[in-house]
Order: structure tokens, then C-alpha cells, then sequence
């Protein structure tokens, strides 16, 4: 390996979609910056890899779906990706299994009811606790305790064992003991997380935003145009109510309706005016709603007919578009890896160092530069750089960091916990095996589940292989099976999969892949939160500057959590003029 004494803006770290996205952002804003990706493995992509069989047969080694929002939708417009979304069919079924019997779980409020391995009982004893809040919520804990102990404190052990457990294989492989705030912000997203925000870049671009001058001085004039605003609503909402100023009920959404009370109604101060324009302008709304539609239709399967369109149309049709994706379960037509084909495209061959590994990285307090300590093919070599992006787990955060980091920070990261899985692909002839029809997936909700998880994937989706063949996808417990050699292991894995899905001994299915991940998913052991959060302080310190930490450890790890990070730690750069 050459010796590099050339100085580059950016250094990043580790070769997935995160580090890919945040080349193509920052190329976006400035082509002539000089960025290096430094990869171990012989491509780019990390958890994506999508490969072929047959040449009819596609099937995904890591990552299967993922669910699309703002950002991750914006990036696919501009790979010119969006004809390639396939979206999951929302009418199959997620399954529930245990005790070798599996129970459908329809997705809304009569499926919840219906649920057969949660007893009516605590059923209702959970939405009274809900709707009257006699729980006590996951932040206000002093410590951090763990999701079985919080749901068996706060609700029952049913919900935990059959949905909670499930989702926690499904999410991160891990266990019971998977801390509650981490789980429920992180993994389900159901609650803010007040130790650590997954938005950290974003935090810290309102917190620029909060210091400026220009904001402190606009927040006062705006303060002071919006209380004068506020009086003069508030009169105006007397005059037609006869009621006082309540700012509570002004904030509803429902506020006419519920505010607008005949009873009460003071007729010697009603202004036809007042009372005519809110059904006006519902009215005009309505009818510009109804003409769009009307036109979107034609524009869509009609273009040739509108020979002059203008932006503001073209951008409407844009957000009727993007409504029909936004939150849903997807994929991509060739796979998730065509989200790293179209993003290589955007990459120079010459900034990718792949087949090499960071070993450590030092600061040269004089220039302000980094040096990287990159190992390639049993040689050493060093790199310098103004800036390092780090895309790793917290083991190899620890490791490359070992040189400047305090000692029990770097023990803290090196003992965060972490799931090891192993995929599976298998493909059946459809007669040899028995799964319903409407089946999307299903979770184990074993204590000791050998298989975590799987999905129909060519029932998700249909072009995946042949109408007459099943493609399963398997999500394994790693118990140190990676010491079984592949025949024993593909053994354990058709006799396990034998007992959810029935298929006699003659059967032959081919197994098209098994891939072992280690240490792919963060299992959020106790602790975690607070640990983690006296390492993002450690890095507030000057002797880190131009040193940036983010992976799924810290920003979440579903790949919109990726893209949105990315995209947001770009803006940061770029406002912060790094680059």
C-alpha cells in the first residue's frame, strides 16, 4: 500500500447506506471537497446486499423493508428510483407463533380485540390505563429499567410475552432485558426519548439557530407581533362565542365546533361577515380540492393534453404522489442494493478504500488535522484528514478511538451489547409446503425462539421468483452455531423451520443463502441511555472537534434512520461552513 500524504476534507468510516448517503450529500453541496470511504469488507452497502439466483430469483442477505418517510422518500426521487417502490400489500397478516400453533394479529383496534394469547381482561385493563393514564411513563424512571420489569410494573406479563417479545426479536434480536426508554423511543418509537435525541444533528442546528443574533432578534419582534395577533384573535372569538379568552380552547382543532354554541350565542354582537367566511372559504376548498383531483387524473394517464403546466401544480402532484408512500413498508423493485448501485454512481472509484480497516485515529493539535492509521493486507499506512466521519458500532468506536478517549468511557462502549443473527433464504416448490395464503411474516413469542422471525417474501413481493415457488426469509438466533459447519447448520435450521411449516422429510428445498451477521443490532442492554450519553458529552470537547460519531447505535437503525441522519448531519457541515 502507497504511502498517501495528500490531506482530504472527510474521512468516513465504514461503507453502508449512512456512510454513502453522506458522501452523496456532501458532494451535492461541494463536488471539488476531496472525501475517502474506508470499508473492510470488498463492497460497499453493509447490512444491504441483495443477490440473484437463477437470474429469476432475488433475495436479500441482510435488510428485507423498511418504512418510508420525507427524507428516505426525497433521496429515491433523486436516484430517479421512484418507479422502482414496491410497496408491501397492506391486506396480508402478521402472524404470531407459539407453541408451535400460529395466531393472525390484524394490525387495527378489532384485531387487537380479537387476539386470541392476551386475555380480555388485561386487554381492558391496559386501554383503561392507557385513556387515564394510571401508568407511570417510561421517562419518569430514575433508572432504567427493563422492558419486561416495566410492562409486568405497569400492565401485565401477557402483553409483554405475545407482542412485546415478538417485536424484540423482530427489531433487534435481543431479550427481555433490552432497557424500556431505549426499546419504546428507539425501536417502536412510540415515546420522545428525554436523554438522548435520535435527531442530534438536527438539535444541534436549531441550537446554532437559537444562539444567532439574527434569531434573538426576530424572536422578540415575533413575540411581540404575536401577542398582538393573540389579543386580537381572542377578541374576535368573544365577539362571536360571548365567551372569555381561553387559550387552551383555542388551540383545538375543533375550535368552531366546539366553541359555537346557539345557546349561548350573542346575537347584538354577530357579524354576518364572521360567520359567512369560514363556510365560504370550506366551501372554496372543497371545489379547488374536487378540480385538482379531477385534473391530477387527466395529467396522470393523460399528459399529452397539458401542454403548459405550471410549478405550483407540478408541486401538488408531487405531494398527492408522495402521500401514497409516505409511512408504508417498501422496497425496491431489484432489491435494497439498488439504493447503493444508484448511490455508487454518485461515488469516484478512487474514494472508496475498500478490503482496509481504521486502526486508530490522533489528532496533530498544531494543524488541527487528523491522522488515520488505516491496516490493509498485514501493512500500515497513514492518511490525514480535516475531518472524520466514524459509521461503526460502539466495539470498534472504542477501538479506534482508544488513543484519546477516558479509559471508562472506551470500556463503556466496548461492553454495550449487541445481536448477533444469522439469514436465511430457502425456496420451495409451492405443493411442498403449507403457510397461509395471507401471510406477511410472522414473530416468535418463544422464550427460547430458535428462529426469531421470517417473512413470505415473494408474497410481499410478487416479482421476487416464480408464481409456483415460495422464497421464505428466516431470521436466526446466533447461539454459537457459527462453530456447526453449513451441513449441520442447514440441518438445525429446515428441522426448526419444519415445526411452523409443515413439509415431509422427501422434501428438497434450496437453501440459497445463510448469512451470519455479528454484532449487527445493538441490543440496549441496561444502562444504556446514560452511558451513551456520557460519550456524546465527551465529544462536546474541543480535543474532538471535527470528529463525528453516528450509526445505528446512536441514531436508530432502520435505513430512513440512515438516510435522515445523514442528511442532517450534511446541513450541519455545510452550517457550520466545515465545508
Amino acid at each position: 500500500m502507497e504511502a498517501n500524504n495528500k490531506t482530504y476534507d472527510f474521512i468516513i468510516v465504514g461503507g453502508g447506506i449512512y456512510s454513502c448517503c453522506i458522501y452523496y450529500y456532501l458532494k451535492k453541496n461541494n463536488p471539488e471537497s476531496q472525501i475517502l470511504i474506508i470499508e473492510k469488507n470488498t463492497k460497499l452497502g453493509g447490512c444491504i446486499q441483495t443477490e440473484k439466483y437463477n437470474n429469476n430469483v432475488i433475495y436479500e442477505l441482510g435488510a428485507n423493508v423498511f418504512k418510508l418517510c420525507n427524507n428516505s422518500y426525497k433521496l429515491i426521487k433523486e436516484l430517479n428510483l421512484g418507479d422502482h417502490i414496491a410497496v408491501v400489500n397492506k391486506k396480508l397478516v402478521r402472524y404470531i407463533y407459539h407453541e408451535n400453533c400460529m395466531y393472525p394479529l390484524y394490525l387495527s383496534f378489532f384485531g387487537y380485540i380479537c387476539f386470541p394469547l392476551i386475555s380480555f381482561k388485561n386487554k381492558i385493563k391496559l386501554i383503561y390505563k392507557i385513556l387515564f393514564k394510571k401508568y407511570k411513563h417510561v421517562n419518569s424512571y430514575n433508572y432504567d429499567i427493563s422492558i419486561e420489569n416495566y410492562m409486568k410494573e405497569n400492565f401485565d406479563s401477557e402483553h409483554y410475552q405475545f407482542l412485546l417479545l415478538p417485536l424484540i426479536y423482530g427489531s433487534s434480536g435481543g431479550h427481555g432485558n433490552m432497557s424500556a426508554l431505549s426499546f419504546f423511543s428507539r425501536n417502536l418509537k412510540l415515546v420522545n426519548n428525554n436523554k438522548n435525541s435520535l435527531r442530534i444533528w438536527n438539535d444541534k442546528i436549531n441550537e446554532m439557530d437559537n444562539n444567532s443574533p439574527n434569531y434573538k432578534s426576530n424572536l422578540i419582534n415575533f413575540n411581540k407581533n404575536n401577542l398582538t395577533n393573540i389579543k386580537k384573535c381572542s377578541q374576535s372569538s368573544c365577539a362571536i362565542t360571548g365567551c372569555n379568552d381561553d387559550t387552551q380552547t383555542w388551540r383545538r382543532p375543533n375550535f368552531i365546533f366546539a366553541t359555537f354554541n346557539f345557546a349561548t350565542f350573542n346575537f347584538a354582537t354577530f357579524n354576518l361577515s364572521t360567520f359567512i367566511f369560514p363556510i365560504f372559504n370550506r366551501s372554496l376548498k372543497f371545489i379547488k380540492n374536487m378540480f385538482f383531483s379531477i385534473n391530477y387524473r387527466l395529467f396522470k394517464y393523460f399528459p399529452m393534453i397539458y401542454s403548459n403546466v405550471d410549478n405550483k401544480f407540478l408541486q401538488h402532484i408531487e405531494e398527492e404522489e408522495k402521500k401514497k408512500y409516505i409511512g408504508k413498508t417498501v422496497s425496491l423493485n431489484c432489491g435494497l442494493y439498488e439504493f447503493i448501485r444508484q448511490l455508487k454512481k454518485h461515488i469516484h472509484e478512487k474514494d472508496i478504500l475498500t478490503n482496509s480497516e481504521l486502526n486508530f485515529i490522533e489528532k496533530n493539535i498544531k494543524n488541527n488535522i487528523w491522522t488515520c492509521n488505516i491496516k490493509k493486507n498485514n501493512t500500515e499506512i497513514n492518511i490525514y484528514s480535516k475531518n472524520v466521519i466514524l459509521t461503526v458500532n460502539s466495539k470498534m468506536c472504542a477501538n479506534i478511538l482508544r488513543k484519546i478517549l477516558p479509559i471508562e468511557i472506551k470500556n463503556n462502549l466496548e461492553n454495550f451489547s449487541y445481536s448477533s443473527l444469522i439469514t436465511a433464504n430457502i425456496y420451495f416448490n409451492k405443493e411442498d409446503i403449507k403457510i397461509p395464503d395471507n401471510l406477511f411474516g410472522l414473530l416468535s413469542a418463544n422464550i427460547n425462539a430458535y428462529i426469531l422471525g421470517c417473512f413470505y417474501a415473494s408474497n410481499m413481493f410478487l416479482n421476487r421468483c416464480e408464481n409456483n415457488k415460495i422464497l421464505l426469509t428466516l431470521y436466526i438466533r446466533d447461539n454459537n452455531l457459527t462453530y456447526q459447519n453449513d451441513d449441520q447448520l442447514n440441518k438445525t435450521i429446515l428441522n426448526n423451520l419444519k415445526k411452523i411449516f409443515p413439509f415431509n422429510d422427501n422434501v428438497k428445498p434450496t437453501i440459497l443463502n445463510v448469512t451470519k451477521w455479528k454484532n449487527i443490532l445493538p441490543a440496549y442492554s441496561e444502562n444504556y441511555e446514560n452511558k451513551l450519553k456520557e460519550f456524546l458529552n465527551e465529544l462536546t470537547n474541543q480535543k474532538y472537534q471535527n470528529l463525528f460519531v453516528d450509526a445505528g447505535w446512536i441514531t436508530g437503525t432502520s435505513i430512513s434512520d440512515r438516510i435522515s441522519s445523514a442528511m442532517e448531519l450534511s446541513d450541519y457541515i455545510i452550517k457550520k461552513n466545515i465545508i
